[in-house]
């Protein structure tokens, strides 16, 4: 150890050189540096969750789950399987075993074998298979709000249009993944048949339904070829409107006489029946989750959608309001900030407390120690892929302190030497090679202290 020491010591441009270089690489990353919440995790674990509306939980296990699981089983990679059956819905947790090597192959085996999946009834909704990870998560919400309130259905239709027109917006914004949205009921026609009415007219209610089907149909009928041209046939019957429900015709007697819709029934232009309620500041709300692509910067997007939020907001009534929620950006800018704060703090500490004992020259180079050893740790950070989040800054900000009790430690034990008359050189390197074992054993033992949560499994493991 004395004799590298002394090479360095007695080859001072190449340690000034390798400091510049450290210094410059340290500064590039910090300043193109990816920051996010969270590492990149994936947790090997896949939901599938399917609908069946108005279908009993024992009717959902019976008729979906059972079925799904059965197939599931064959797929060869799966550790557990854990399934909920409740009312109308159904949610299998596959966890996967951990120590897959194609773990692609495996989700793809899932998503064929819910595909595959037999007896499935006609009216419940497709699958919905999802890997859990961290690739793609929630950053910040964005809630739609009519600050008068929702009265009637004329209201939630203008909430529905203003955060269907942000919704839009913030979609086509580079790095947001997606904008799922809640409290956002689609539309829906409701027709309230009058039984007496079919009664009079001797309709049936599968005549009504029938007429409903048959009418609202949009499907290709192929081609026909008229000599030298082609001619696209395609079926149009969509009904967008309650004025046009209403006019369909259900049956014509005998004198062509129509019985429309509105003649047996009622047509409202509503909404499908609410599950969940979204309220912010105590009104109900149309609620934009903004998840973040994998790989790109959570408070550049933040930032950015904060922006053209703000920008939207300007443009529309004034009794309509968006409100920030949720914003995780903010705890990676405070530990940012705890991170600057406590790295220019203990800069200072050092060169204030080395000024008052040593002098200006040895306080200078002995705070050099904070800003090139973090350079040094950024330049790592860069080639290892390992982005700026709540984890990795923990590790930093906690090494601060070692860092600095180290430097003046062996800044103390140089100086010393210096007033006993001996040669800088020689007590640079003495001075050095006197403290430098018990000045590694300090590190060493937080090394030692921390070192088993490299071994930790799971998904705390995972995170660590």
């Amino acid at each position: 150890m004395k004799r590298f020491i002394e090479f360095f010591v007695d080859n001072t441009l190449i340690m000034n050189l390798i400091t510049i270089a450290l210094l410059v690489a340290g500064a590039m990353f910090i300043l193109t540096a990816r920051k996010e919440a969270f590492p990149k995790v994936d947790f090997d674990m896949v939901t599938v969750q399917t609908i069946y509306p108005g279908a009993t939980a024992s009717d959902v296990e019976k008729l979906l789950t059972n079925p799904i699981e059965d197939k599931i089983r064959e797929v060869d990679g799966i550790e557990e399987i854990y399934s909920w059956s409740i009312e109308a819905n159904s949610t299998i947790l596959i966890k996967l075993d951990p120590n897959l090597k194609n773990k692609d192959k495996t989700i793809t085996d899932i998503r064929s074998a819910v595909d595959n999946a037999e007896d499935i009834p006609a009216d419940a909704d497709d699958p919905i298979v999802t890997e859990l990870s961290m690739k793609q998560h929630p950053v910040v919400v964005y809630s739609v709000v009519n600050k008068n309130g929702i009265k009637n259905d004329a209201d939630e239709f203008e909430l529905r249009k203003y955060a269907k027109a942000l919704q839009d917006r913030i979609k086509d914004m580079p790095g947001v993944s997606g904008v799922p949205e809640r409290g956002y009921r689609d539309r829906e026609m409701l027709v309230e048949v009058n039984l007496s009415k079919l009664n009079d007219y001797h309709i049936s209610l599968n005549d009504v339904i029938n007429a409903l089907s048959g009418k609202n149909v949009d499907f290709p009928g192929g081609i026909a070829k008229t000599g030298s041209e082609e001619i696209l046939i395609r079926t149009i019957g969509q009904v967008e409107t309650a004025q046009e429900i209403s006019r369909i015709i259900i049956r014509s007697n005998d004198i062509g006489v129509p019985v429309k819709i509105s003649d047996v029934a009622n047509v409202k232009d509503s909404f499908e029946e609410e599950r969940e309620i979204a309220k912010t500041m105590g009104e109900k709300s149309i609620n934009l989750t903004v998840r973040i692509k994998e790989n790109y910067d959570i408070i550049k997007l933040v930032t950015s959608v904060r922006k053209e939020v703000r920008s939207f907001e300007k443009n529309i009534p004034e009794n309509f309001k968006i409100v920030e929620t949720d914003d995780l950006s903010q705890y990676v800018v405070r530990r940012l900030d705890v991170l600057k704060g406590n790295a220019a703090f203990g800069f200072a500490l050092v060169i204030a407390t080395l000024l008052f004992a040593f002098g200006w020259r040895i306080a200078l180079v002995a705070a050099m120690g904070i800003p090139l050893s973090f350079a040094g740790t950024f330049f790592w950070m860069e080639t290892a892929n390992v982005s700026i989040n709540l984890m990795s800054m923990f590790g930093l900000i906690m090494v601060l302190g070692m860092l600095v009790d180290d430097a003046i430690v062996v800044s103390e034990n140089i100086y010393r030497l210096i007033e006993e008359k001996v040669p800088l050189k020689q007590a640079v390197v003495q001075g050095t090679s006197e403290v430098i074992v018990p000045v590694a054993g300090t590190i060493l033992t937080t090394i030692v202290a921390f070192a088993p949560l490299m071994f930790m499994s799971g998904i705390i493991g995972k995170f660590v």
